[in-house]
């Protein structure tokens, strides 16, 4: 069969869906219709068949000179002719399963196009050590003893929960990729693993004084006149920004001029996490901080705010900066993130509906603020708890936005925050009024 110089009359359908998430999909014909039998996945066709005693396997399409096919005619032929050799009693050999270290290398070449790198890069250390621990033991004969040995050794060495579940947890990646291709049937040696208790450490909520004394640490200048620090000027224009936006330090770094619109007091962000859309009004702050930093915008910078980690393209320029100056402000504790935390937290401290804290700092839902970002201070828990009252009545509750009943077991969750939150703030404005 000579597929080298062969010429489909069909219209080739795209591949870039299954290059993208490195799954199998049925293949199809110019006019969309299934082919039979015939799948595809990263450019490659395969053909589904059943070999005694196995089962239904997808096995790998290839021409005369053991090359994968990757043009659909040339599969419909190869299909045939496959089809062709079962009727004559010649069936492909089974496949005997690779070395798990040699999985992990095709492994590892397929997903470094389809992730992060900083995902890939932690991924690839991980499987590394599994490799490590499992040697030349054949993909399909791994064992839960073996995955538990693993976690054993690994907890003898004082590693933390979380570290030893992240193990599991991309090797279960494997393996689940490795039963797509038809390596497993059945349960996974990882399926049924409970991960270990982990409760994540309470972030401390930094005040906007502590932030500041950071800021104003970073553009310290020697008796010279220089400035003491490299990016000084910079690392505190994006503490800033960061405190009063919510954004993570890679999507404040990615930020362009063009993303800032004045006209309508919204800062557009990238590079956020799972590539989300978010947009972020413009509060007073924020506002007067973009302003400030137009002001003083170079001529040469790009269009970007921080032009000087373009190149980058990530933190690494500004860390050891931040580093610096974060010690000598007397905060070693503090991280970027907290300038996130603190944004989130005096959001919901004074009073914004916790949905549109959500949509400000890219959440699904309302869950993970409430669960993890809203640790209020103890001055603003006291306030609040002043502002309880046993003797409200569910008819006084229901004004305003909330249901028109009188029956609680009516009201919405989010409704009844609403009206809590209403109260609450015109309590507050009462109370400044007397």
């Amino acid at each position: 069969m000579d597929t080298a110089n062969h010429q489909t009359t069909e219209s080739e359908p795209s591949l870039q869906d299954d290059v993208a998430k490195n799954k199998f999909f049925k293949a199809k014909d110019g006019r969309g219709r299934d082919v039979d039998g015939l799948w595809r996945r990263n450019g490659r066709y395969y053909a589904q068949m059943n070999i005694p005693g196995k089962g239904p396997r997808r096995i790998s399409l290839m021409d005369e000179n053991n090359e994968p096919v990757t043009c659909l005619q040339a599969a419909k032929d190869a299909l045939h002719e496959l089809r062709k050799n079962r009727r004559e009693g010649e069936m492909p050999a089974p496949r005997r399963a690779p070395l798990f270290t040699d999985y992990v290398k095709e492994y590892l070449k397929l997903v470094e196009k389809t992730k992060k790198p900083k995902t890939y890069s932690v991924e690839k250390s991980i499987l590394n050590g599994w490799v490590e621990h499992l040697g030349s033991v054949r993909l399909t004969h791994i064992t839960r003893r073996e995955i538990n040995t693993r976690v054993l050794a690994r907890k003898s060495t004082s590693v933390g929960n979380r570290t030893v579940n992240m193990d599991v947890l991309v090797l279960r990646n494997l393996l689940k990729h490795a039963k797509e291709e038809g390596w497993f049937h059945g349960k996974l040696p990882t399926d049924g693993f409970k991960p270990l208790k982990y409760q994540a450490p309470k972030r401390p909520l930094f005040t906007k004084e502590q932030i500041e004394k950071i800021c104003d640490e970073a553009i310290e200048k020697k008796p010279d006149g220089k400035p003491r620090y490299k990016n000084g000027e910079m690392l505190r224009d994006v503490l800033r920004l960061m405190r009063t936006s919510g954004a993570r330090i890679t999507s404040a770094l990615a930020t362009e001029w063009v993303d800032v619109d004045f006209e309508r007091r919204q800062l557009n962000l990238r590079k956020t996490k799972y590539d989300k859309a978010i947009t972020v009004d413009m509060n007073s702050e924020l506002e007067a901080h973009l302003r400030d930093m137009k002001g003083r915008r170079v001529p040469d910078d790009g269009g970007h705010l921080f032009p000087g980690t373009r190149s980058e393209g990530n933190v690494g320029s500004l860390r050891k900066t931040f580093e610096l100056v974060r010690d000598a402000a007397g905060l070693p504790g503090f991280h970027f993130h907290d300038c996130r935390h603190h944004f989130i937290s005096y959001a919901v401290m004074s009073g914004i509906d916790l949905m549109q804290v959500a949509r400000w700092v890219g959440h699904y839902d309302t869950t993970l603020i409430s669960r993890v970002y809203g640790n209020l201070s103890a001055e603003h828990s006291r306030r609040a708890a002043k502002q309880i009252s046993f003797e409200v009545s569910p008819e006084k509750l229901a004004q305003g936005n909330s249901p028109a009943s009188g029956d609680l077991s009516k009201f919405s969750v989010e409704d009844l925050m609403k009206a809590l939150q209403q109260r609450i703030q015109s309590g507050g404005t009462q109370a400044k009024a007397a």
